[in-house]
């Protein structure tokens, strides 16, 4: 019998309700928090990077995708068509300490890439002190 190392209570829950997610068009998301900073990769294959339009506000960050018009094709008829390009929102609540100002972004073979660095703590200014 095999020990488990790791479990989490609520994994088993979280796997269900991001498959059911997925099965309802939204596209599913890995998120990571390292060192550098957030970390968030989206799949979302099948859009080009001008259909994305990502807006933060305050700490929300929201993605949102809207397909190219994909319906009669001039001189055809559809036979089978099992799949249909639909749009999707997601909105995700992000922690402190990011620095909001370096978003970046990117879309590479079906993935949106989401970068928020981690916050420069600043500079102490140079003050003079007064001893009493």
């Amino acid at each position: 019998m095999a020990t488990r190392l790791w479990y989490e209570p609520d994994m088993s829950r979280r796997l269900m309700r991001s498959r059911a997610l997925s099965r309802q068009g939204v596209p599913p998301v890995n998120i990571l928090l390292d060192e550098q900073g957030l970390h968030i990769d989206l799949a979302a294959p099948g859009y080009g990077k001008d259909q994305f339009e990502l807006t933060l506000d305050g700490n929300v960050l929201s993605i949102k995708a809207q397909p190219a018009e994909s319906g009669e094709v001039p001189g055809g008829q559809w036979l089978r068509r099992e799949f249909a390009a639909s749009g999707f929102e997601r909105s995700f609540a992000l922690p402190e300490g990011l620095d909001y100002n370096n978003v970046q972004a990117s879309y590479e073979n079906g993935i949106l890439h989401v970068h928020i660095p981690v916050a420069m703590p600043p500079s102490p200014r140079s003050r003079k002190i007064e001893v009493q």
